[in-house]
Parts: C-alpha cells; structure tokens; sequence
C-alpha cells in the first residue's frame, strides 16, 4: 500500500473554453492509471496559477480545490483503511457519487448479458446462467420491493437476504446458489471496469462449496441401459446419445456443437474426436473414437449428412425427462443426467481399465490433475463400500 504514488492535479482544457473561459479539471494518478473528471467550473486563463493550483482574485474557487483534493485524498485513505487497493477510477466515482444512478441493477444485467451474447469466448450455456440469475433477481427485488433499486445503491445485505432467497424461495443447493453469485460478482467487477461502479458490494462475502458425490453408473447399470430394448425411437435417440457420452466423456453442451468434421483421422489411421470445449476454457483437444462411440456415431451418418450435427440431439430438458423413463425402464435408482455419463466416463469407462489418471485428465480436458483425482477417489470409496457390503455377506 505504502508504495502506491497518488497525485491531483487542476489543469485547465483551453479547446473547451467558453466565452474566453477555461473549464477546470481534476485529473487523479495512482501508479501512472489516471482518471478525469470536471469540476463545473471556469476560470480566466489569464488567473489561473498552474504551479500553486489557485485562482488569482477568487479565494473562493481556489478553496473549493483544496477542499476537493482533501476529500479525493480522504477516499484514497479510506479505501486504504479498509484493506483495499485503490484506484484512480474508483477515487474519482466515489468523490462524485456518481455511478450511473439511473441505471437499475437489473438493467445493468440485462445490458452485460447482451453484451456476452455478442463474444465469442462466452458459449450459449454461459448466457442461460446469466439469464437464470436475472430471473431470480427479479423475483427477489420484487418480494423486497426493491425493484428500482440501482446499482450503485447496492450493499453486502441485499447480496446476503438474495443468497438467502435463492436456498429456501428458489430451493436452490448451496452450490448452484454459490456458482450464480460468483458469476453475479463479475458483473459488478465489470462495472467497476468501465466506471459505473465505485466498488464491489460483494467483495467481502464469502462463498460456501459443499463437496458433491460424483455419482456413476457401475458396469451392470452402463450395461442395462446399452441392452434395453426400447421400441419408442425417441427413447432409443436419447438412450445412444447418452452412451456416447459415457464413452466419450462429451458435456452436453460439447455433443451438441459436434459434426461430421469432428471426427479426424490421424496418419497412423487412429480416429479422434476434436472439439473446442468453449463452456470451461475454450482450448481445442482431441480424445480417442471408441468403438463404441463409433458405433452410436454410425446409427445417424445418414442424417448427419443432412442436419450437419453428428448426432441428433434434443433440448436438454427434454434429454432429462427420457433419461428419467430410461432409469425406470432399466431399474436404475440414480438421476441419469449427462453430468454422470462424464463422471461414468471417468470411472467406469477409463479408471476402473487401468488407464492411467493422466491420460484420464487429458481426455477430459481438466487443467489441474487434482480435478481427475476426485473421480479415482470417488471410484476407490465406491470399491471400499462394495467391499464391505461383500464380506457382510460371505
């Protein structure tokens, strides 16, 4: 902190003079970062004292900069005090109170959500979250007839009692709840970045993580559902697209965006699957064609050729309620989700064959291996209690 270089400096912008007057302006340094602002106030260029910063023959105008530079400096120092680095643009804000008073917190978010629509780094299911949370504030803001409340006006209590409506109103988990309020504080980061924020309401609340069961389906379950018979074709679609990604360890937002040309051949004849996985990171990898993903793959070439998607896929909600009657059908007494054909792909698939946690890691395109070792702890605890409920028995 002590390091931090802070100047104000009053200049005056001759090219935006009036009637011969110069307007004054205030313009604040923190660490070669500036931000500019006017003071509404004009002087006689002839009076103006560059080197003292003062007004010849008007005390008044002259006070009026020291009081200003004392109360900039006051900021500076608060911002300080409360542990926090300041900056020029969150000094210069704060001083004029002015963070876009008229844009209502909602607003600002549906203005940052078609603002993500339009880059490319941020993919469709990104937007859906965004979209969700906008739902959910809305209907919090109206339960506390909060629904003119601005931006600028919102404070670490609205972010705790909107927490609060989102685990017991929205009965959402603590995680789910956790994942929308990180994302709802980057949109107050992008506030503070283009100036219409002074500083972040959530930047002292902290965010609860429960551990979560990885749940996946053993080798008799994954089995069941391959050999089901299942004469509703809609069923049948939904039950192949559902192992291919047990086989692949794909998301569903990753099998959605697949096409013919996805499936490449390297010069030793090995297919592979390349996909950009644009929902986490956004990197291109490739990861091994099983025969069966092959197999699946080869039910719909025909259609393919037509649709451009590799696989005919359904809206995800859809997918749910027909993985919901496959369980059924095969006697299942787990939520089928697309989640755990990844986590199945992980375990099952992979780990539990002896291949190595590395190349495990790769294909699914984790980051850090300490993410790929949830799933070998998970499949290692799943093994202890099968063990156990064994030697009850023998």
């Amino acid at each position: 902190m002590n390091k931090l270089s802070f100047t104000v400096k009053f200049l005056t912008v001759p090219s935006r003079a009036k009637n011969g007057l110069h307007p004054i302006y205030c313009r604040i340094n923190i660490n070669r970062k500036k931000a500019e602002f006017a003071l509404r106030e004009f002087v006689d260029p002839k009076k103006w004292n560059e080197d003292s910063q003062s007004v010849k023959g008007n005390p008044e105008l002259t006070a009026k900069l020291n009081s200003t530079y004392n109360r900039l400096n006051e900021i500076r120092n608060q911002i300080i005090s409360e542990g926090r680095i300041p900056s020029s643009n969150e000094i210069k804000n704060t001083f004029l109170n002015k963070t876009d008073k008229s844009i209502l917190l909602t607003e600002y978010l549906t203005e940052y959500i078609a603002q993500i629509n339009l880059l490319p780094e941020y993919s469709e299911s990104t937007s859906k979250k965004y979209k969700t949370i906008y739902k959910h504030l809305s209907a919090f803001l109206a339960t506390k007839n909060l629904t003119h409340l601005t931006i600028n006006a919102v404070k670490p209590e609205h972010i705790k009692e909107f927490e609060f409506f989102l685990k017991t109103t929205a009965q959402l988990s603590v995680n789910t709840t956790t994942k929308y309020l990180k994302l709802l504080k980057t949109v107050f980061n992008r506030a503070i970045e283009f100036g219409k924020l002074a500083s972040n309401p959530m930047q002292t609340i902290k965010f609860k993580h429960e551990r979560t069961n990885r749940t996946f389906l053993t080798h008799d379950e994954l089995t069941r559902i391959k050999e089901i018979e299942l004469t509703n074709e809609s069923l049948d679609r939904v039950r192949n697209i559902f192992l291919f990604s047990c086989y692949s360890g794909l998301r569903f937002t990753d099998v959605d965006k697949l096409t013919p040309k996805s499936i490449v051949t390297d010069a030793k004849g090995n297919k592979w699957i390349e996909i950009q996985e644009i929902q986490k990171t956004g990197d291109f990898h490739r990861i091994p064609l099983l025969n069966r993903a092959e197999e699946i793959i080869n039910l719909y070439k025909d259609e393919a050729e037509i649709t451009g998607k590799l696989l005919p896929l359904r809206s995800n909600q859809k997918v749910n309620a027909y993985l919901k009657v496959i369980a059924d059908l095969c006697q299942i007494e787990k939520t089928l989700t697309f989640h755990m054909a990844r986590h199945t792909f992980a375990t099952t698939v992979t780990l539990a064959n002896n291949v190595s946690i590395e190349v495990v890691s790769k294909m699914l395109g984790h980051k850090d291996i300490a993410t790929t070792q949830i799933y070998a702890k998970v499949l290692n605890e799943s093994m202890t209690e099968f063990a156990n409920l064994l030697n009850q028995k023998l």
